[in-house]
């Protein structure tokens, strides 16, 4: 059986790259670029070295950054995807699902 976790928020905020991150406590796209994101080494790079713009950097951020409604996350895992476990949103109950 799956569950919700009860202390899962109502949207998440889900990094999808090589591997998946969770921004979901920064509440929205722009909080996790500003407060976080802006920062990271790979920002620095692509602008001293790769001639790139910030706007183009958060671009290349928010493409990769996706918001989940709660209510998805059930099917989510039943289609294959992990990370709502990984992230403990979603709770595997007594092996019958």
């Amino acid at each position: 059986m799956l569950k919700i976790a009860e202390n899962c928020p109502p949207v998440l905020l889900i990094q999808h790259v090589s591997d998946d991150y969770d921004y979901t406590q920064y509440r929205t796209k722009h909080l996790a670029w500003s407060q976080h994101e802006v920062a990271e080494e790979w920002v620095r790079i692509s602008m001293v070295e790769g001639g790139r713009s910030l706007r183009w950097c958060q671009n290349e951020f928010f493409d990769t950054l996706h918001e989940y409604p709660r209510e998805i996350l059930i099917d989510l895992v039943r289609e294959g995807y992990t990370w709502p476990v990984d992230f403990g949103y979603v709770i595997k109950g007594d092996g019958h699902e």
